[in-house]
């Protein structure tokens, strides 16, 4: 299962993206509850055990290839960021 800090359940690890050169985890991509997809980067994962993975609460939601925080077009966004993929 993975939740953020504020305890939001986000669903479950689905997928890893590699980078391949340096063969580390770049995002974990996580099936979410009621058909939600996201991608959450590594910098953002606070702890992992077997059956829990705690990430920061930031979302970025991706809609008609827009991104999108709080409603406000991002131009680039910066730092770790948790991107909600379309279905």
């Amino acid at each position: 299962m993975v939740e953020t800090k504020s305890g939001m359940a986000l669903g479950h690890v689905k997928n890893i993206i590699l980078e391949t050169e340096a063969q580390n985890v770049m995002q974990y991509e996580v099936g979410g509850l009621l058909g939600k997809k996201y991608l959450v980067g590594r910098e953002q994962v606070i702890s992992f055990d077997e059956k829990k993975m705690i990430v920061e609460d930031n979302v970025i939601v991706l809609k008609n290839g827009e991104i999108m925080e709080s409603g406000k077009i991002m131009i680039e966004p910066g730092g770790a960021m948790m991107d909600e993929i379309g279905n």
